[in-house]
């Protein structure tokens, strides 16, 4: 039973043996209020106590640790959790997210991906994936081998053991996200996709504030550049799909540098 009593400034609150004092600036204070003029006094412990809240979202909150069955949140995770809770926002999406994410079977992964993902500000969805960007051809191909139809709705996948997963390899087989400063301009065309945490592979360590690779993603819709319209420029490189100026495509016969520094490669 909820007993509560209002001052000028504050409200006492009195439930399951503990008191509390919540002064009317605070964030939880108008949904209290809320709560009394309604009648649904038995809505008050999960706003206003932080344990009894997170114990039913499935946390629990032990000295400024939150748990998941028994299992510690990585320290990124639970510090932004708490700091939503403090200013009164949702924090379902950052569940979700990481319930997806540990049962991710790469360590490395599970270590990475959500500071890749705070480092680049890349949206977390409703149901705990995140949004990546890619850079696509003219038709919504990748730029590399051309055979992954990347248009709106299109689920692109490939097996998860044909992806390399060492982190040493900054570029190598596998599904290419990146960043949106990364993906934008990269071809002509560029697209928002939506990956589970559990299909990420990798996260480079040349790479960490760029792209990853990953098994599976799903196309949500194109991207447009907000200063300059549409990503896509006339001309492109035709090995890689990088846009070009005109005068340096036609000094270049149509290619970039990435053709020479692969053959820089070969050569050693």
């Amino acid at each position: 039973m909820v007993k509560w009593q209002r001052f000028d400034n504050s409200m006492v609150l009195l439930f399951n043996g503990k008191t509390f004092n919540i002064h009317k600036d605070d964030f939880r204070y108008p949904d209290i209020v809320n709560c009394i003029r309604k009648g649904q006094l038995n809505k008050i412990p999960k706003i206003v106590d932080m344990e009894t809240a997170f114990s039913y979202k499935g946390l629990k909150l032990v000295d400024g640790q939150l748990e998941i069955q028994g299992e510690k949140l990585p320290t990124d995770l639970n510090d932004m959790i708490l700091a939503y809770r403090k200013d009164g926002i949702p924090f379902d999406s950052i569940i979700k997210f990481w319930s997806k994410l540990r049962e991710n079977p790469s360590y490395d992964t599970r270590n990475r991906l959500f500071k890749f993902i705070t480092s680049n500000k890349l949206l977390l969805t409703d149901d705990g994936c995140f949004v990546g960007y890619r850079g696509v051809t003219e038709d919504f191909k990748d730029p590399h081998t051309r055979k992954f139809n990347n248009k709106p709705g299109k689920i692109c996948k490939m097996p998860r053991n044909a992806v390399d997963d060492n982190p040493n390899n900054a570029c190598s087989n596998g599904l290419h996200i990146g960043s949106y400063g990364h993906a934008n301009g990269f071809g002509r065309r560029m697209i928002a996709v939506k990956v589970n945490p559990l299909d990420v592979v990798v996260v480079p360590d040349h790479c960490s504030t760029q792209k990853m690779r990953v098994c599976k993603f799903k196309v949500l819709e194109e991207v447009f550049d907000e200063k300059m319209g549409h990503v896509h420029s006339e001309y492109a490189c035709e090995a890689c799909g990088k846009p070009m100026s005109a005068k340096l495509y036609a000094k270049r016969a149509g290619v970039c540098s990435c053709t020479r520094k692969l053959k820089k490669r070969g050569k050693k």
